[in-house]
């Protein structure tokens, strides 16, 4: 079952957003804060991400930064849903990496299409790319690409990684070797 994390101050919205889907059938996991939210999509590593702007202690585009920072969150589907409806903080929010920008007042059926749209995208990128989702942590896998083939691989066939400058020289346990354009830093978080 897919897990949802809604992010959202106002306890009317948060309550409503949350039974409509529960009742679609997912799992549905709540913050009344920016902070509380971060904290809790670190724990939990939702499937997506429903989040206000305006909040209390830390905003939405606070949250989303802070989430981007992070290897683990980064690639989560996020979703803005907020009265802020000028197109200047529109842009902001897709410039942060944002999947969609959902207004208030809102129409459930509008809200519930756009979160289906965003899981269907993911299974054709999975279909695509032939991508296994992930049934554990162990189970996570580092993208690897040069110029001539792109894989996925888990991080236990890595024998050996050089970094240097923005580039990082990869052996794999087959003796493969792979130049990417990864710095130390990656190496670090990962």
């Amino acid at each position: 079952m897919k897990k949802i994390l809604i992010i959202e101050d106002d306890q009317f919205i948060r309550e409503n957003v949350s039974e409509v889907l529960e009742l679609s059938g997912f799992t549905v996991h709540t913050a009344v804060n920016g902070k509380e939210g971060l904290d809790l999509a670190i724990e939990i590593l939702p499937d997506l991400i429903i989040c206000d702007i305006m909040m209390p202690v830390m905003d939405g585009y606070e949250v989303r930064s802070k989430l981007i920072e992070n290897k683990k969150t980064k690639i989560i589907p996020f979703l803005f849903l907020t009265a802020k409806a000028e197109l200047k903080e529109m842009r902001h929010g897709m410039s942060l990496g944002a999947d969609d920008y959902i207004t208030k007042p809102f129409e459930i059926k509008d809200l519930l299409k756009s979160v289906q749209l965003r899981f269907e995208k993911i299974e054709e990128i999975r279909e695509t790319f032939g991508i296994e989702p992930a049934e554990s942590p162990e189970d996570e896998k580092i993208l690897i690409r040069n110029k001539y083939k792109t894989e996925y691989i888990h991080p236990s066939e890595i024998i050996y990684i050089k970094a240097s400058g923005e580039f990082s020289e990869v052996l794999r346990a087959d003796d493969a070797t792979f130049l990417i354009n990864k710095d130390l830093k990656y190496w670090e978080v990962t």
